[in-house]
């Protein structure tokens, strides 16, 4: 469902209980298609909660905020994963199943699992969330 922005819209606490908001890692990261990203201020993992925002615009801020601007009795959560893992035809999400497919072929033929992705991939920190939770 959309976030209710203007005041007439806003959720009743009588009619919403809880609130759930999903973003991902940019929160932590910054700006990833940008100039200049050589320069970037970027939080290091393992990543916190209680980590300072960026000083980078960011979409997923204004959600939060816009969130947390609801009635004080409405009680929310925010999760930030870094990859959704899930089945889907039109996701880019999908690495981690493919990954774990491959694996499985290789144990059975016996045969090395090779990384397809980077070194930087292979060698850093990353968190993931499935699609069903």
């Amino acid at each position: 469902s959309p976030l209710f922005t203007t005041e007439r819209n806003r959720p009743s606490i009588d009619k919403v209980l809880y609130i759930t908001l999903q973003t991902g890692t940019i929160y932590y990261i910054g700006p990833i298609h940008t100039e200049g990203n050589e320069a970037r201020l970027d939080h290091e993992p393992p990543f916190r909660e209680e980590m300072e925002r960026l000083p980078y615009p960011n979409f997923y801020y204004a959600l939060e905020d816009v969130v947390r601007s609801y009635d004080p009795r409405l009680t929310y959560s925010i999760h930030r994963p870094s990859i959704i893992f899930g089945a889907s035809t039109r996701s880019t999400y999908n690495f981690l199943l493919t990954a774990a497919v491959y694996a499985e072929i290789c144990k059975y033929r016996n045969v090395p699992f090779r990384y397809p992705g980077s070194r930087y991939n292979w060698e850093h920190f990353c968190d993931m969330r499935s699609e069903e939770h």
